[in-house]
């Protein structure tokens, strides 16, 4: 079995991964070079008899001045033929633990799209959360008619979303001159989040040049003003609901709810799933995002779990003076970017 790290993929290395990520059952949107073309990323190819049987994209979100801030992240990976190979985990997990010493990273940031195999990272000297991260999503079956999944929403929900139609909000596709009032709203819902280091401009601007019909932007209009967006992506038979930003004073139109819903009506009667990825297993009220967890539970889908959220510190030191000091320069670097 051989473990191959590419830093400057070609296009037939970024073929055969994202066909690889095609064919495998874990492979999802989140492994796509189409997604992540704005980031600079690496990749793992494990290859068996030159046959591909695990791969992973993986970067590093902060360069330059801020690089001493950086980990490696995987997102929603490996993905693995067999999920239950642990030899061809291992070796992943193997390889990127030695590619983040090699990097100089303060630690490794990692979200699976399965949950098994915690023994390896355990042994590799990772930190499992599963008790504090959203790790489960709700699935919504969209193969019915739009009545049904209406009265399959809850009752709240149902009210919100009437409420925002009475009040004039109006849903649509956002224009491509709009792409920068969308990351706006995003930008000011990841701003609340102190520990998160929000995606750049660039990277809603890649996602909408390079995923085309797989992204769409949805935005809410109020009076002429934009004051909530959604952006859902396309992969396979899955809609995964990726992200949302609204201005606060506007809360309590509900655009938010009313942007679902539309993609709900919009692809009723198809074979596709939307995921509404990204809550906590709803049972302590106390859990971090479990506002997520019931806004999203009034779309009527299953709760799945969905990921394995994990870490590993790779220098203590540095990783003291992040969360001591460097942790109050973010929101200097959100207003820089």
């Amino acid at each position: 079995m051989e473990t191959i790290v590419i830093d400057n993929p070609t296009e037939e290395d970024i073929k055969k991964f994202d066909e690889f990520n095609l064919s495998c059952d874990i492979g999802n949107v989140f492994q796509s070079f189409s997604l992540n073309k704005s980031l600079d990323l690496s990749l793992i190819f494990v290859k068996d008899n030159d046959e591909i049987v695990g791969a992973s994209l993986f970067f590093m979100p902060l360069k330059g001045l801020f690089s001493f801030m950086s980990e490696l992240r995987i997102v929603s990976g490996p993905v693995l033929k067999d999920v239950n190979d642990k030899k061809v985990f291992e070796a992943i997990i193997g390889t990127i633990v030695n590619e983040a010493k090699k990097r100089n990273c303060i630690r490794i940031a990692l979200r699976m799209p399965f949950a098994g195999l915690k023994e390896v990272l355990v042994d590799k000297g990772f930190e499992i959360y599963d008790t504090v991260s959203p790790d489960h999503s709700f699935n919504v079956n969209l193969n019915m008619d739009k009545e049904v999944l209406w009265q399959n929403l809850n009752k709240k929900t149902r009210n919100q979303i009437r409420k925002a139609k009475k009040e004039g909000v109006v849903v649509r596709e956002a224009r491509g001159d709009e792409i920068e009032k969308v990351y706006s709203l995003y930008l000011d819902r990841a701003k609340d989040n102190k520990g998160q280091v929000p995606y750049p401009l660039n990277y809603f601007q890649s996602l909408k040049n390079n995923l085309k019909e797989n992204a769409k932007f949805m935005v809410a209009e109020y009076q002429g003003k934009l004051i909530a967006e959604s952006v859902f992506l396309f992969f396979k038979n899955k809609i995964y609901y990726f992200n949302n930003g609204s201005l606060p004073e506007y809360w309590n139109l509900n655009a938010n709810q009313l942007l679902v819903w539309q993609i709900m009506e919009n692809y009723a009667d198809s074979n596709n799933i939307l995921n509404l990825y990204g809550v906590p297993d709803g049972k302590d009220e106390n859990a971090q995002a479990y506002s997520l967890y019931k806004f999203k539970s009034g779309f009527g889908g299953e709760l799945v779990r969905e990921f394995l959220y994990a870490g590993k510190t790779i220098s203590p030191f540095r990783r003291f003076i992040f969360n001591k000091i460097l942790i109050k320069l973010l929101p200097l670097y959100k207003k820089l970017k």
